[in-house]
């Protein structure tokens, strides 16, 4: 057998070392599925002050974060797929269209779907990460996103108890509650900033902030420790040669 021919490992090492092919297989990855996640749910964040529930930029925005996360998740799994689908549709189409064929049933659909798909997705996001063998951009980049998507989830929550008991949060100026004061306290309980312009007044949702609060703290805790683990393994494995292609 020829040394050099195309199969031995000294001419793959070659072919992997060709101008260019460094750059492009990092350009690959940044071009991930789970950076398009965390890009989207960025920017839902950042614009939603700038339009209204009712707005339809939102609504159509709402729906690209839906096909973005369906792209992000799916991984060939098509019961994934077909769950995430069938929890952020009814999601999506409540608050593009609730106010018009819904009612007043709108938002509750809106709110109740969203909770049950912002959590599945961060369930399915944490199960990829935990079960990485190497530290990637795609997983920090899934990461990230489901620290939001966590924040999303529990605004949903805080929501559906307000909508359910009105007066369960207090917020100092006057006015009802909106879904941006649930995404703010929401956030703030998460990061445990805890600033008091909006306090839980009810069993209910004093043990939503408690358990959000540990959340937050759990979650970043367990990332950071499964984050430098596995970095280690791998400049173990790079130091003695025997790190996995």
């Amino acid at each position: 057998m020829n040394k050099d021919s195309p199969s031995t490992p000294k001419a793959l090492l070659q072919k992997r070392a060709t101008p260019g092919a460094g750059l492009k297989q990092r350009w690959v990855q940044l071009q991930g599925r789970m950076l398009i996640l965390l890009v989207a749910l960025v920017l839902l964040i950042f614009i939603r002050p700038f339009f209204s529930e009712r707005s339809v930029l939102l609504g159509f925005f709402l729906a690209v974060l839906l096909l973005g996360t369906l792209y992000a998740i799916s991984r060939d799994d098509r019961r994934v797929f077909i769950i995430a689908v069938a929890l952020g549709g009814p999601h999506v189409a409540a608050i593009w269209l609730g106010p018009i064929f819904l009612g007043e049933v709108g938002p509750l659909i809106a709110v109740v779907f969203g909770l049950l798909f912002y959590g599945f997705v961060a369930w399915i996001l944490l199960r990829f990460i935990l079960r990485a063998p190497t530290v990637t951009a795609d997983m920090l980049y899934g990461a990230a996103s489901v620290y939001f998507l966590l924040g999303l989830a529990w605004a949903m929550a805080f929501a559906l108890v307000e909508m359910r008991h009105p007066g369960s949060l207090s917020i100092g100026q006057p006015g009802p509650l909106v879904w941006d004061d649930f995404l703010y306290y929401s956030f703030v309980t998460l990061t445990t900033l805890g600033y008091g312009d909006i306090t839980p007044l009810t069993q209910t949702t004093r043990s939503l902030a408690i358990l959000e609060a540990i959340t937050g703290v759990f979650y970043t805790t367990v990332l950071v420790a499964r984050l430098v683990g596995l970095y280690l393994v791998q400049l173990t494995l790079r130091r003695t040669g025997n790190e996995q292609p």
